[in-house]
């Protein structure tokens, strides 16, 4: 009897471990998206626009740097944190937007910079 109630223990004991696993709660976004658009785009700016991000404060060093292509608004996804975003066009025309943003974890901040906003 005693045997049996132990066994009857363990196997409860395991399938409470094995059900509290599966738990899909546990999915957290850790990540954010920084959406940068260029507002005074125009078509001279195609593959002559590039980003830079650095972390708000430390502009030493760029984290991350993209090519913006043919597209006036590019999507990166960043950890949680403050950053400074450089967007910078070169050529005959050379143009210099920053900004600031802060992303959290499963939002998407938009940043707009162009002329109106240096």
């Amino acid at each position: 009897m005693k045997n049996k109630r132990f066994v009857l223990f363990i196997a409860s004991v395991f399938a409470m471990i094995c059900f509290s696993g599966c738990s899909d709660n546990d999915d957290y976004p850790t990540v954010g998206t920084l959406k940068v658009e260029v507002t005074s785009w125009n078509a001279y700016y195609e593959n002559n626009t590039h980003m830079a991000i650095f972390p708000f404060g430390y502009e030493q060093g760029a984290i991350k740097v993209v090519d913006f292509g043919t597209n006036k608004i590019k999507e990166v996804d960043l950890n949680p944190g403050n950053y400074t975003v450089k967007v910078s066009v070169y050529g005959k025309e050379e143009h210099h937007w920053s900004g600031n943003a802060q992303v959290q974890a499963g939002r998407t901040e938009l940043l707009q910079l162009g002329d109106s906003n240096n």
